[in-house]
Protein backbone atom coordinates (compact mmCIF):
# COMPACT_ATOMS: atom_id res chain seq x y z
CA UNK A 1 0.00 0.00 0.00
CA UNK A 2 2.77 2.63 0.78
CA UNK A 3 4.47 1.76 -2.48
CA UNK A 4 1.44 2.54 -4.22
CA UNK A 5 0.75 5.77 -2.71
CA UNK A 6 4.40 6.92 -3.40
CA UNK A 7 3.66 5.84 -7.26
CA UNK A 8 0.13 8.18 -6.79
CA UNK A 9 2.08 10.63 -5.38
CA UNK A 10 4.53 11.10 -8.05
CA UNK A 11 2.87 12.41 -11.25
CA UNK A 12 5.19 12.36 -13.04
CA UNK A 13 5.95 8.45 -12.49
CA UNK A 14 1.87 8.02 -12.31
CA UNK A 15 1.26 9.29 -15.77
CA UNK A 16 4.61 7.78 -17.44
CA UNK A 17 3.01 4.51 -16.51
CA UNK A 18 -0.15 5.90 -18.13
CA UNK A 19 1.19 6.82 -20.92
CA UNK A 20 2.69 2.92 -21.43
CA UNK A 21 -0.76 1.44 -20.63
CA UNK A 22 -2.00 3.51 -23.32
CA UNK A 23 0.48 2.74 -25.72
CA UNK A 24 0.10 -0.92 -25.13
CA UNK A 25 -3.71 -0.92 -24.94
CA UNK A 26 -4.17 1.06 -28.29
CA UNK A 27 -1.54 -0.85 -30.40
CA UNK A 28 -3.16 -3.63 -29.27
CA UNK A 29 -6.63 -2.09 -30.99
CA UNK A 30 -5.33 -1.00 -33.91
CA UNK A 31 -2.18 -1.73 -36.14
CA UNK A 32 -1.80 1.94 -37.20
CA UNK A 33 -0.90 3.05 -33.91
CA UNK A 34 2.33 2.81 -33.90
CA UNK A 35 3.65 3.43 -37.49
CA UNK A 36 5.27 6.63 -38.09
CA UNK A 37 2.85 8.97 -39.65
CA UNK A 38 0.62 8.59 -36.39
CA UNK A 39 4.01 8.78 -33.91
CA UNK A 40 5.01 11.96 -35.87
CA UNK A 41 1.44 13.08 -35.37
CA UNK A 42 1.26 12.40 -32.11
CA UNK A 43 5.01 14.62 -31.78
CA UNK A 44 3.32 17.52 -33.63
CA UNK A 45 0.42 18.05 -31.79
CA UNK A 46 1.81 17.36 -28.48
CA UNK A 47 4.26 20.10 -29.03
CA UNK A 48 1.21 22.53 -29.53
CA UNK A 49 -0.70 20.97 -26.79
CA UNK A 50 2.30 21.29 -24.57
CA UNK A 51 3.17 24.65 -25.52
CA UNK A 52 0.18 26.27 -25.00
CA UNK A 53 -0.47 24.13 -21.65
CA UNK A 54 3.01 25.79 -20.62
CA UNK A 55 1.31 28.88 -20.58
CA UNK A 56 -1.73 27.79 -18.26
CA UNK A 57 0.90 26.22 -16.21
CA UNK A 58 1.97 30.01 -15.47
CA UNK A 59 -1.53 31.38 -15.09
CA UNK A 60 -2.79 27.99 -13.31
CA UNK A 61 0.30 28.78 -10.82
CA UNK A 62 -1.06 32.02 -10.07
CA UNK A 63 -4.95 30.88 -9.12
CA UNK A 64 -6.36 32.01 -12.10
CA UNK A 65 -7.37 30.55 -15.20
CA UNK A 66 -7.73 31.37 -19.31
CA UNK A 67 -10.52 30.39 -21.61
CA UNK A 68 -9.20 32.30 -24.28
CA UNK A 69 -6.46 30.34 -26.06
CA UNK A 70 -8.34 28.62 -28.61
CA UNK A 71 -9.72 31.26 -30.07
CA UNK A 72 -6.47 33.20 -28.86
CA UNK A 73 -4.49 30.82 -31.37
CA UNK A 74 -6.91 30.76 -34.27
CA UNK A 75 -6.85 34.69 -34.65
CA UNK A 76 -3.02 34.58 -34.65
CA UNK A 77 -2.37 31.84 -36.57
CA UNK A 78 -5.29 33.89 -39.34
CA UNK A 79 -3.22 37.18 -39.15
CA UNK A 80 -0.49 35.66 -39.28
CA UNK A 81 -1.34 33.65 -42.66
CA UNK A 82 -2.82 37.06 -44.19
CA UNK A 83 0.40 38.90 -43.62
CA UNK A 84 2.74 35.98 -45.56
CA UNK A 85 -0.12 35.94 -47.88
CA UNK A 86 0.81 39.30 -48.33
CA UNK A 87 3.92 39.44 -49.06
CA UNK A 88 5.77 40.08 -45.70
CA UNK A 89 8.85 38.23 -44.65
CA UNK A 90 8.81 34.99 -42.79
CA UNK A 91 10.18 37.10 -39.39
CA UNK A 92 7.67 39.77 -39.98
CA UNK A 93 4.74 36.63 -40.09
CA UNK A 94 6.31 35.11 -37.21
CA UNK A 95 6.63 38.60 -35.08
CA UNK A 96 2.53 39.00 -36.47
CA UNK A 97 1.62 35.95 -34.81
CA UNK A 98 3.33 36.75 -31.78
CA UNK A 99 2.16 39.72 -31.41
CA UNK A 100 -1.52 38.82 -31.25
CA UNK A 101 -1.60 36.84 -28.71
CA UNK A 102 0.98 38.87 -26.77
CA UNK A 103 -1.63 41.19 -26.95
CA UNK A 104 -4.24 39.58 -25.63
CA UNK A 105 -2.19 38.39 -22.91
CA UNK A 106 -1.29 41.93 -22.02
CA UNK A 107 -4.98 42.75 -21.53
CA UNK A 108 -5.65 39.58 -19.24
CA UNK A 109 -2.82 40.90 -17.38
CA UNK A 110 -3.98 44.92 -17.22
CA UNK A 111 -7.85 43.63 -16.48
CA UNK A 112 -6.93 41.11 -13.62
CA UNK A 113 -3.83 43.36 -11.89
CA UNK A 114 -5.89 47.05 -12.27
CA UNK A 115 -9.83 45.44 -11.22
CA UNK A 116 -11.41 42.99 -9.34
CA UNK A 117 -12.60 41.41 -12.41
CA UNK A 118 -12.24 37.17 -12.05
CA UNK A 119 -9.72 35.90 -14.39
CA UNK A 120 -12.39 33.94 -15.58
CA UNK A 121 -14.90 36.58 -16.53
CA UNK A 122 -12.12 38.47 -18.02
CA UNK A 123 -11.14 35.28 -20.68
CA UNK A 124 -14.38 34.46 -21.40
CA UNK A 125 -15.13 38.29 -22.98
CA UNK A 126 -11.90 37.63 -25.09
CA UNK A 127 -12.64 34.55 -25.95
CA UNK A 128 -15.22 35.70 -27.97
CA UNK A 129 -13.84 38.56 -29.19
CA UNK A 130 -11.55 36.73 -30.54
CA UNK A 131 -13.44 34.25 -32.19
CA UNK A 132 -16.02 36.83 -33.50
CA UNK A 133 -12.60 38.32 -34.71
CA UNK A 134 -11.20 35.49 -36.11
CA UNK A 135 -14.51 34.68 -38.55
CA UNK A 136 -14.93 38.31 -39.23
CA UNK A 137 -11.77 38.49 -41.20
CA UNK A 138 -12.04 35.26 -43.03
CA UNK A 139 -15.54 35.56 -43.75
CA UNK A 140 -16.01 32.22 -42.00
CA UNK A 141 -13.46 30.60 -44.54
CA UNK A 142 -10.33 28.88 -44.33
CA UNK A 143 -7.35 30.37 -45.78
CA UNK A 144 -4.73 28.53 -47.01
CA UNK A 145 -0.68 29.25 -46.66
CA UNK A 146 2.07 27.23 -48.86
CA UNK A 147 4.91 29.73 -47.40
CA UNK A 148 7.61 26.41 -48.13
CA UNK A 149 10.29 27.76 -46.02
CA UNK A 150 8.12 28.14 -43.06
CA UNK A 151 6.88 25.45 -43.93
CA UNK A 152 9.68 23.14 -44.06
CA UNK A 153 10.80 24.55 -40.43
CA UNK A 154 7.53 24.41 -38.63
CA UNK A 155 6.64 21.02 -40.05
CA UNK A 156 9.65 19.79 -40.84
CA UNK A 157 12.65 17.77 -38.76
CA UNK A 158 16.33 18.26 -38.18
CA UNK A 159 18.72 15.22 -37.85
CA UNK A 160 15.48 13.27 -38.02
CA UNK A 161 14.03 14.88 -34.67
CA UNK A 162 11.01 16.72 -35.34
CA UNK A 163 11.23 20.30 -34.58
CA UNK A 164 8.62 20.45 -32.29
CA UNK A 165 10.71 18.20 -30.26
CA UNK A 166 13.35 20.67 -30.13
CA UNK A 167 11.38 23.77 -29.51
CA UNK A 168 9.60 22.24 -26.79
CA UNK A 169 13.02 21.75 -25.31
CA UNK A 170 13.81 25.14 -25.43
CA UNK A 171 11.30 26.35 -23.66
CA UNK A 172 11.35 23.93 -20.96
CA UNK A 173 14.65 24.82 -20.35
CA UNK A 174 13.47 28.69 -19.78
CA UNK A 175 10.07 27.96 -18.15
CA UNK A 176 11.86 25.85 -15.57
CA UNK A 177 14.78 28.81 -15.61
CA UNK A 178 12.31 31.72 -14.79
CA UNK A 179 10.00 29.66 -12.04
CA UNK A 180 12.78 28.31 -10.11
CA UNK A 181 15.63 30.58 -10.21
CA UNK A 182 14.16 33.75 -10.53
CA UNK A 183 12.56 36.42 -8.18
CA UNK A 184 9.28 36.43 -10.63
CA UNK A 185 9.69 32.58 -10.52
CA UNK A 186 8.99 32.73 -6.95
CA UNK A 187 6.28 35.65 -6.89
CA UNK A 188 4.19 33.33 -8.84
CA UNK A 189 4.00 30.57 -6.66
CA UNK A 190 3.67 32.75 -3.43
CA UNK A 191 0.86 35.00 -4.71
CA UNK A 192 -0.60 31.40 -6.07
CA UNK A 193 -0.12 29.57 -2.46
CA UNK A 194 -1.43 32.99 -0.10
CA UNK A 195 -2.38 36.50 -1.90
CA UNK A 196 -2.73 37.65 0.79
CA UNK A 197 0.48 36.77 2.18
CA UNK A 198 2.24 37.70 -0.72
CA UNK A 199 0.91 41.08 -0.52
CA UNK A 200 1.81 41.91 2.97
CA UNK A 201 5.10 40.42 2.23
CA UNK A 202 5.84 43.35 -0.06
CA UNK A 203 5.01 40.96 -3.64
CA UNK A 204 3.48 43.51 -6.24
CA UNK A 205 0.74 41.81 -7.05
CA UNK A 206 0.02 43.86 -10.43
CA UNK A 207 3.40 43.08 -11.62
CA UNK A 208 3.33 39.24 -11.06
CA UNK A 209 -0.07 39.07 -12.66
CA UNK A 210 0.84 41.48 -15.50
CA UNK A 211 3.80 39.49 -16.03
CA UNK A 212 2.05 36.07 -15.97
CA UNK A 213 -0.10 36.65 -18.34
CA UNK A 214 2.08 38.48 -20.97
CA UNK A 215 4.43 35.23 -20.69
CA UNK A 216 1.22 32.87 -21.47
CA UNK A 217 0.36 35.27 -24.26
CA UNK A 218 4.10 34.56 -25.69
CA UNK A 219 3.76 31.00 -25.43
CA UNK A 220 0.73 30.72 -27.18
CA UNK A 221 1.98 32.74 -29.65
CA UNK A 222 4.59 29.80 -30.05
CA UNK A 223 2.50 27.50 -30.21
CA UNK A 224 0.19 29.06 -33.27
CA UNK A 225 2.93 29.17 -35.28
CA UNK A 226 3.43 25.23 -34.57
CA UNK A 227 -0.33 25.64 -35.65
CA UNK A 228 0.49 27.48 -38.98
CA UNK A 229 2.76 24.50 -39.78
CA UNK A 230 0.37 21.62 -38.99
CA UNK A 231 -2.85 22.30 -40.54
CA UNK A 232 -0.81 25.07 -43.37
CA UNK A 233 -3.93 27.49 -42.88
CA UNK A 234 -6.13 29.90 -41.00
CA UNK A 235 -9.09 28.28 -39.89
CA UNK A 236 -11.44 30.30 -37.97
CA UNK A 237 -12.76 27.72 -35.85
CA UNK A 238 -9.71 26.02 -35.03
CA UNK A 239 -8.58 25.66 -31.17
CA UNK A 240 -12.45 24.88 -29.85
CA UNK A 241 -11.23 23.31 -26.64
CA UNK A 242 -7.66 23.56 -26.90
CA UNK A 243 -7.84 25.65 -23.43
CA UNK A 244 -9.45 22.50 -21.61
CA UNK A 245 -6.51 20.22 -23.12
CA UNK A 246 -4.41 22.59 -21.69
CA UNK A 247 -6.17 22.58 -17.76
CA UNK A 248 -6.46 18.67 -18.00
CA UNK A 249 -2.67 18.82 -19.00
CA UNK A 250 -1.80 20.90 -16.48
CA UNK A 251 -4.17 19.56 -13.55
CA UNK A 252 -3.31 15.87 -14.32
CA UNK A 253 0.93 16.96 -14.04
CA UNK A 254 -0.02 17.72 -10.89
CA UNK A 255 -1.04 21.56 -10.67
CA UNK A 256 -3.44 22.74 -8.73
CA UNK A 257 -6.36 24.54 -9.96
CA UNK A 258 -6.45 26.91 -6.58
CA UNK A 259 -3.12 28.07 -7.63
CA UNK A 260 1.17 27.72 -5.69
CA UNK A 261 1.53 24.35 -7.11
CA UNK A 262 2.93 22.88 -10.26
CA UNK A 263 5.59 22.15 -12.93
CA UNK A 264 6.41 22.50 -16.24
CA UNK A 265 7.59 19.24 -16.30
CA UNK A 266 4.71 17.63 -14.67
CA UNK A 267 2.51 19.36 -17.41
CA UNK A 268 4.55 18.25 -20.19
CA UNK A 269 3.57 14.66 -19.10
CA UNK A 270 -0.14 15.80 -18.51
CA UNK A 271 0.33 16.78 -22.24
CA UNK A 272 1.72 13.53 -23.49
CA UNK A 273 -1.12 11.86 -21.70
CA UNK A 274 -3.77 13.53 -23.05
CA UNK A 275 -2.40 14.08 -26.73
CA UNK A 276 -2.10 10.19 -26.56
CA UNK A 277 -5.38 9.03 -25.19
CA UNK A 278 -7.11 11.47 -27.72
CA UNK A 279 -5.37 10.67 -30.43
CA UNK A 280 -6.28 6.62 -29.74
CA UNK A 281 -9.28 7.24 -28.93
CA UNK A 282 -9.92 9.40 -32.60
CA UNK A 283 -8.27 6.46 -34.34
CA UNK A 284 -10.45 3.74 -32.84
CA UNK A 285 -13.39 6.21 -34.27
CA UNK A 286 -14.35 7.26 -30.81
CA UNK A 287 -16.88 11.15 -31.62
CA UNK A 288 -15.21 14.22 -30.41
CA UNK A 289 -18.78 14.53 -28.10
CA UNK A 290 -17.91 11.46 -26.47
CA UNK A 291 -14.06 12.45 -26.03
CA UNK A 292 -15.50 15.97 -24.34
CA UNK A 293 -16.94 13.93 -21.77
CA UNK A 294 -14.06 12.08 -21.17
CA UNK A 295 -11.88 15.01 -20.82
CA UNK A 296 -14.13 16.33 -18.42
CA UNK A 297 -14.40 12.67 -16.53
CA UNK A 298 -10.32 13.05 -16.36
CA UNK A 299 -10.49 17.17 -14.54
CA UNK A 300 -12.49 15.61 -11.74
CA UNK A 301 -10.21 12.60 -11.29
CA UNK A 302 -7.24 14.85 -11.30
CA UNK A 303 -8.94 17.32 -9.12
CA UNK A 304 -9.89 13.90 -6.96
CA UNK A 305 -6.83 12.61 -6.67
CA UNK A 306 -5.22 15.98 -5.69
CA UNK A 307 -7.17 15.99 -2.80
CA UNK A 308 -6.22 12.62 -1.31
CA UNK A 309 -3.95 12.19 1.63
CA UNK A 310 -1.53 10.45 0.35
CA UNK A 311 1.55 11.19 2.85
Amino acid sequence: MEVVKKILKNRVLTNTIIIGILFVIFSLMNNYFLTYGNLRNIIFQSGITIITAFAMTFIILTGGIDLSMGAVVALSTIVGVLSMNKGAPLIVGILVTISVSTLFGLVHGLFVAKTDLNPFIITLSTMNVARGASYIITNGATIPFSNNAYLSIFNGSFLGIPFPTYLVGLLLAITMFILSKTKIGREIYAVGSNKQAAEFSGINLSKVYIFTYLIAGVLVGIGSLLVIGRVSSGIPSYGVGLELDAIVAVVLGGATMSGGRGTVLGTIIGSLVVVVLLNGLTILGISNYIQMIIKGIIILIAVYWDSLDLD
